[in-house]
């Protein structure tokens, strides 16, 4: 098995497990759109991406979740 191979199957094995446990938490795609303001056009799509980003915020302090947030962390830093 390859490097790129293993790696991604620690990964589907990471998802899978904290899948099954229960810790699969919404999570924006992106918080640079979530405004801290609240006015009738922030939310022009109706999708609730601000309480949405705001509870992944909250979220991620969870010790319960460090498994999946360093995953998406590292996900998005490298597509960085």
């Amino acid at each position: 098995m390859d490097i790129a191979q293993e790696r991604v199957l620690r990964t589907v094995e990471r998802i899978a497990t904290s899948i099954e446990s229960g810790v699969f938490p919404l999570r924006p795609a992106d918080l640079k759109y979530h405004s801290a303001g609240g006015c009738e056009y922030c939310e022009p799509d109706g999708l609730r991406t601000r309480s949405v980003g705001r509870d992944w915020l909250r979220k991620i302090k969870d010790p319960a979740l460090s498994s999946y947030v360093e995953l998406v962390t590292a996900q998005k830093e490298s597509q960085s």
